[in-house]
């Protein structure tokens, strides 16, 4: 999407959490941890973003929402860390603008365990405790209410590598549908062509 548009890709920064090693061998101790560092490293780069870049006047892309990281903490952690999570997002979040699009890529449960197995060396311990599911289930009801933004709903799951090249015309007629409307939520099922 950004190399269609002539944006910036910016990249989720939670891959460089030095938790995530430690959450993947026992989620339960170092949930919060991990959660409070990607909230602190996204805000960061949203913050960053909101600044006006005179050298990319076509915008930026990122591969997450600031709402994502809420959605993931009420999944994995407990109830007094969410509680004390919850009142740190909301003071970042009100900081923060909102998108001007945003672009819920899903597909079927099976199908994102399978890529995440994939990815993720260590995804089965969480697959084995449901998190793919349950988030699943959190990020669905997140966004199919959602109407803060124009909303892009894509459905990959008839797509054998959703990040491929191949998916890049698709996925730009999907975008420039949006582009004429302005608004709304739209949703498209993705096919391999």
């Amino acid at each position: 999407m950004a190399a269609g548009t002539g944006a910036a890709l910016i990249s989720d920064p939670a891959p460089a959490n030095p938790f995530l090693q430690d959450f993947a061998a026992s989620p339960e101790r170092f949930a919060f941890q991990t959660q409070i560092y990607c909230l602190l490293a996204r805000y960061r780069q949203q913050v960053e973003l909101a600044q006006p870049d005179l050298f990319s006047p076509s915008g930026a892309v990122t591969d997450y929402v600031f709402a994502r990281d809420e959605l993931f903490a009420r999944v994995t952690l407990r109830p007094e860390e969410h509680h004390l999570y919850r009142r740190i997002h909301q003071l970042l979040d009100r900081r923060l603008p909102q998108p001007d699009l945003v672009v819920y890529v899903t597909a079927k449960r099976e199908i994102l365990r399978a890529r995440l197995r994939g990815l993720v060396p260590s995804a089965d311990r969480v697959i084995k405790l449901s998190v793919v599911n349950r988030l699943a289930e959190e990020m669905d009801e997140h966004f199919l209410t959602y109407d803060q933004a124009p909303l892009l709903i894509l459905d990959t799951s008839a797509m054998a590598a959703p990040n491929s090249p191949a998916a890049s015309g698709p996925l730009a007629e999907a975008v420039d549908a949006v582009r004429r409307t302005r608004g709304g939520a739209h949703c498209f099922r993705l096919t391999a062509r």
